[in-house]
């Protein structure tokens, strides 16, 4: 496989990268509530893996599985947040409400990201 990086591949690590931080807002929300995040965490990460390293994605990608890696870190991180919010929402239905907030600040935040960024289609 190429050991070139193209955009789309910058764009998939960004996905993973913004997974990764709506993972750690619910990580500080659920601390904040009280929740056994750590103890969560932990068998979170055994099952589906630990978050990335904040490192470029040249220095931690397999160069001779770009795509395999990417994929992976990607479905690793959706099943992460998938089981903390199922976890959340077991210990109180009610919790789902807030959980939303975390989740509507967090596409607030990435809107600004982007505006700072935005193109036109023409451009």
């Amino acid at each position: 496989m190429s050991l070139f990086l193209g955009p789309i591949h910058y764009w998939l690590y960004n996905k993973i990268r913004w997974f990764e931080a709506i993972e750690k807002d619910i990580a500080k929300w659920a601390e904040e509530k009280g929740l056994p995040i750590s103890q969560w965490n932990e068998e979170i990460y055994i099952k589906f893996g630990e978050p990335t390293e904040d490192k470029p994605l040249e220095e931690m990608i397999d160069a001779c599985n770009i795509h395999g890696w990417l994929q992976q870190r990607i479905t690793n991180a959706e099943l992460r947040q998938a089981a903390l919010v199922t976890k959340i929402i077991n210990v109180d239905p009610e919790l789902r409400q807030d959980l939303m907030t975390v989740f509507k600040n967090q596409g607030a935040s990435a809107a600004k990201e982007y505006e700072k960024d935005a193109t036109t289609p023409e451009a």
